[in-house]
């Protein structure tokens, strides 16, 4: 097997150095979108939003933590669901979870989360992904390598998801619309 070069390796985990334009080589084919919902009205825009972005040759993982009582709808198995059980008394994460956290990889990994919050934190920190995206925060910049400046706490899925592809257009970044 061939060995890796030093700008092979920055290539494959989606980033070159400094003084290059930023990029995945390949397009875009497995998407994660995670999301931090509050109630079914949230999960509903949600998934009215993941509808607007499946196409047939991309492959989307929706992750979503709520922090309530809410039960996991079962009916998408593109659904990973994550929520306070998945944390012990002290605010970390199960075995199970990492676990699960370890088997994603993405292309693109594209957080909706506009608030701090240190379980999403945790989250997105372990999110295996060529090109990870999100909205600016204050503890976000080094979780991500692109984000975007919103309104905390308000965001809209399709105007972020735009704007993003925007960037990304423009730092010549192959994603699949």
């Amino acid at each position: 097997m061939k060995k890796n070069t030093a700008s092979q390796k920055n290539v494959i985990s989606g980033l070159t150095s400094s003084k290059q334009k930023l990029f995945i080589e390949k397009p875009v084919r497995k998407l994660g979108l995670f999301f931090y919902i509050r109630s079914y009205e949230d999960l509903q825009k949600v998934f009215d939003f993941v509808k607007s972005v499946r196409k047939d040759d991309l492959e989307v993982t929706l992750l979503v933590y709520y922090n309530g009582k809410l039960i996991p709808p079962k009916d998408d198995p593109a659904l990973f669901w994550i929520d306070k059980s998945d944390f012990n008394f002290f605010g970390k994460k199960k075995k199970a979870l990492v676990e699960r956290l370890r088997l994603l990889r993405f292309d693109l990994f594209i957080s909706f989360v506009t608030e701090e919050n240190k379980k999403c934190s945790d989250v997105i920190g372990r999110i295996q992904a060529g090109l990870k995206a999100g909205p600016k925060r204050k503890n976000i910049i080094q979780q991500v390598d692109i984000s975007i400046a919103m309104a905390e706490g308000k965001i809209d899925f399709n105007s972020f998801y735009k704007q993003l592809q925007f960037y990304i257009s423009q730092l010549k970044i192959s994603i699949k619309e």
